[in-house]
């Protein structure tokens, strides 16, 4: 009887797994189909008439068309540029097609690279509803540290952060500083030299947390934190304290080349990416369907770390 009991639970166990491993392998397709898309060229780009802001066109907002159909839920949480918490900066449209094209070209490229997208498993066996890949510091998902090599994984080398990404996040924050110097923190200029990137599908979140593992003195002096948005638009949740169950959290609408940067008073602000708009990514973006993200900061504050 006894062993009758065991096989069963043996043999329900084996079925649970078997039906995760189901589940994941759409998403596991979806990121295939990413990176393997072919790039577009910035000639050809250009050439499409692309090269032009999508956030402003005849000095109106228009509003991107999308491949395939919108969710039908209505949108929430759409705002402008300007801030949104003292030392939180939204910049919509921030990002040019061009630029926004470059990059998923170069993450592309980079993703099937040494050290490229992998999916991160925590420590209680649970897989995270993204894929990511790190440069200039790998982030242990593990340990919540950054180190120089993918321990937790495969054991690769961390990436070194491109140049031409690093200008992207240094133009974005001396943006965002125009708006609002608070999000430099007590820190006279900041330099990201860390970048992670996250590729969520339509299913794809992540829950509430902390930006923290950076060194005690970024946490300190609120060296600031640079997101990009490519992609489907998404659900981003933040406030100032960790929220209480059916706690009310505001919500920011996060579309394609929209850029926010978090620094100073809001450094340790805890937010969440609750939702992906499937059907929303912009069409003239040649990226499989999804959100590509990626977020900049500096590890130890310049001014500390040649001291």
């Amino acid at each position: 009887m006894a062993s009758e009991l065991h096989s069963d639970m043996s043999s329900a166990k084996a079925e649970r797994i078997r039906a995760k491993r189901q589940q994941h392998a759409p998403d596991e397709h979806e990121l295939d189909l990413f990176l393997n898309a072919p790039s577009i060229s910035n000639d050809a780009l250009a050439s499409a008439g692309a090269d032009a802001s999508p956030a402003e066109v005849n000095g109106q907002v228009e509003r991107s068309r999308c491949n395939g159909e919108a969710d039908e839920q209505e949108f929430r949480g759409s705002a402008k540029t300007g801030a949104l918490l003292p030392g939180m900066v939204l910049l919509k449209g921030f990002l040019s097609p061009q630029q926004q094209q470059e990059l998923v070209n170069d993450a592309q490229r980079l993703g099937l690279a040494e050290g490229g997208f992998y999916k991160p498993t925590y420590a209680s066996g649970a897989k995270c509803r993204l894929h990511q890949m790190c440069f200039g510091r790998h982030w242990n998902v593990v340990t919540e540290q950054y180190e120089s090599h993918r321990s937790n994984f495969d054991g690769a080398p961390a990436p070194s952060l491109p140049d031409s990404w690093r200008l992207h996040a240094q133009r974005s924050l001396d943006a965002a500083t125009a708006i609002d110097k608070q999000v430099l923190g007590t820190c006279q200029s900041a330099t990201p030299d860390i970048c992670v990137v996250n590729f969520y599908k339509k299913a794809g979140r992540n829950g509430m947390h902390i930006d923290k593992d950076e060194s005690a003195e970024a946490m300190a002096m609120g060296s600031p934190v640079i997101s990009f948005s490519i992609g489907c638009a998404a659900e981003f949740a933040y406030i100032d304290h960790y929220p209480e169950p059916h706690e009310a959290v505001p919500i920011v609408r996060l579309e394609s080349g929209d850029v926010l940067v978090f620094g100073g008073p809001s450094r340790n602000v805890v937010h969440a990416l609750t939702r992906v708009y499937s059907g929303t990514q912009p069409d003239w973006l040649h990226m499989r369907a999804g959100r590509l993200n990626l977020t900049f900061r500096e590890f130890r504050p310049s001014e500390v770390a040649g001291s």
